[in-house]
């Protein structure tokens, strides 16, 4: 708990990639009723600050923006799960778990079987036990 939102290294080998999944970046909207689309949202810890009243004063409808996925700006982005070396820890113990997520230029670099130490903010993400319920697991 002292190393969340602090930075960390860590040393492992990667069990687990996921394929490259698209990463938000920044997000494009356009007024339904008038047309007018706004500056890019920038987007951030992957929260959309999305807008509820057109910015423009003659419209200045209310909850008629919608988003336009082929004007946003998107990233690449990639899960992977890393574990500790079997010779790094104590006998008859479970490895411990790290899931990360990698962006842009780190997507694709380590494989799965890799040896690997990172570098990088540790932040703890609650998960949800199963998608239709809203119990998450403790950190």
């Amino acid at each position: 708990p002292s190393d969340i939102d602090q930075m960390v290294a860590v040393r492992g080998m990667v069990t687990r990639s996921t394929s490259v999944l698209p990463d938000l970046k920044a997000a494009f909207f356009k007024c339904l009723v008038c047309g007018h689309s706004p500056e890019m949202q920038m987007v951030d810890r992957h929260r959309i600050n999305e807008p509820t009243v057109c910015p423009r004063p003659q419209c200045a409808a209310k909850f008629a923006m919608t988003m336009v996925h082929n004007r946003c700006a998107f990233g690449n982005r990639q899960q992977v799960k890393m574990q500790e070396t079997p010779d790094a820890m104590p006998e008859g113990e479970t490895p411990h778990t790290v899931n990360m997520c990698v962006f842009d230029s780190l997507v694709d670099v380590a494989k799965p079987g890799d040896r690997v130490e990172v570098t990088g903010i540790y932040r703890a993400v609650p998960i949800r036990v199963a998608p239709n319920r809203r119990t998450l697991k403790a950190v």
